[in-house]
């Protein structure tokens, strides 16, 4: 449930940046202040628009609508997110009640040159004996607590400070994490989660695709085929691009049922 939300957010999170391709420290952004952008320096021989700024995503990377999509890309955005909120929550109160939350948070200091030892081993092809299904070693806790307790709680926060109806009622708070600070974390975060995804992904495939898989998806300690038999449809489910159209329909009819009594003309969405 986490990566089917997950790759939908990300989606729509990239195609809200292609609209203003720019981040910000402060506030007013000036043209010229910007500290990171996918576009060009913003000319000052002519009229540069909105339209001018935004750039195009391929069809696979963003949303249906390609450019200029930013009122879709939000619901979508604003949707999910709150499914993957529920999610979390669910999550951490499993993680607690359980007491696998022990598996995830550091106790010592003693973890940080561990750790390093241990991403060395990675980086040098030495892999490390994996005792994952009892614990995990040094590396995959900080990366797990990082990922869990600090990414995800990050993404949330500076997501609600990118509301001015949020921003502009919190005083203090609101100016030192603006809405361009806020949004320049917000992209920082979804950094981490894409270098995540992409280590996480390598090394489940690399260490042993068919025994991660099963404790990933089927609980199992082994190495049948059962976790393939979860992964394989659920992966076809997260990557298809099919069902975008309908569903894009379907979150516009879900917020405008909740505002107004008639649907708009949706048949050309």
């Amino acid at each position: 449930m986490n990566l089917f939300f997950m790759a939908f957010i990300i989606r729509a999170g990239l195609q809200i940046l292609a609209d203003h391709p720019r981040l910000y420290w402060k506030r007013d952004c000036t043209p010229g202040t910007e500290l990171f952008r996918f576009q060009m320096v913003v000319p000052t021989g002519r009229m540069w628009t909105a339209k001018d700024d935004s750039v195009t995503l391929p069809r696979w990377l963003g949303i249906p609508r390609i450019r200029h999509s930013i009122g879709l890309a939000r619901w979508w955005h604003f949707s999910i997110t709150l499914l993957w909120m529920i999610n979390g929550i669910v999550f951490y109160v499993l993680l607690f009640a359980t007491g696998q939350w022990l598996r995830l948070v550091p106790t010592t200091w003693e973890l940080i040159p561990n750790a390093a030892s241990t991403a060395l081993q990675y980086l040098s092809l030495t892999f490390p004996a994996d005792h994952s299904w009892l614990r995990y070693n040094s590396l995959q806790q900080i990366t797990y607590f990082i990922t869990v307790f600090v990414a995800a709680p990050t993404s949330i926060v500076t997501g609600f400070m990118q509301s001015p109806a949020i921003s502009n009622r919190l005083g203090w708070l609101g100016r030192a994490l603006n809405r361009q600070r806020a949004r320049s974390i917000h992209f920082i975060a979804l950094c981490w989660f894409l270098f995540y995804i992409l280590a996480h992904v390598t090394l489940v495939f690399i260490t042993g695709a068919r025994v991660n898989l099963n404790m990933m998806f089927a609980g199992l300690n082994g190495d049948s085929w059962s976790g393939v038999l979860v992964l394989v449809p659920a992966m076809a489910l997260v990557a298809s691009p099919g069902g975008w159209r309908l569903r894009s329909r379907s979150v516009m009819r879900v917020g405008f049922s909740g505002s107004v009594r008639s649907w708009p003309d949706l048949s050309t969405a």
